[in-house]
């Protein structure tokens, strides 16, 4: 083993610091991902928050339009196993992001045409994106009718990019 020179020791613990720096840069960004989804999840949903953007939309929350809205006005026969649907749909980081999307678009729609033409709009948002949400390759797939609720961990394997 050959020692190492001073001068090559510095730039080791500049590259260290560097990665250090890079790591903490990345557990700050997962941190706020993590505040933004739960923002959004089922907990923080279940009150009104003020400041929450939310203010004079027809629902304060997510949980309150996909019970009040979403479950009641677009339903699908979920035990045909072509379409899946989740009671614990809050358990499943994908579907939690699409609902937001259609409950925000709605809300949109509803607020800025009172229906009308927005509503075609919306249904075409809606259309599209039903099969993906609650299709064969779906995130409620693993939570079949008579099943025992199911998800997935992760996320997609990921590298870091060189910076």
């Amino acid at each position: 083993m050959t020692p190492h020179r001073p001068n090559d020791l510095d730039a080791l613990r500049v590259q260290l610091a560097e990665l250090f720096a890079r790591i903490d840069g990345i557990a700050k960004r997962v941190d706020e991902h993590d505040d933004a989804l739960h923002a959004n999840s089922v907990p923080a949903a279940t009150s009104d928050q003020p400041g929450s953007g939310t203010e004079g939309w027809t629902c304060s929350t997510l949980a309150e339009w996909v019970e009040e809205v979403f479950a009641w006005h677009f339903t699908r026969d979920h035990e045909t196993q072509t379409w899946y649907w989740c009671p614990r749909w809050w358990d499943h980081v994908e579907a939690v992001s699409r609902l937001t999307a259609l409950w925000h678009a709605w809300e949109a729609m509803h607020h800025t045409t009172g229906g009308g033409a927005g509503l075609a709009h919306w249904y075409h948002e809606l259309d599209h994106q039903l099969p993906i949400l609650m299709g064969p390759h779906g995130p409620f797939r693993l939570c079949k009718a008579g099943a025992r609720h199911s998800t997935e961990a992760g996320g997609l394997p990921i590298e870091h990019a060189p910076r």
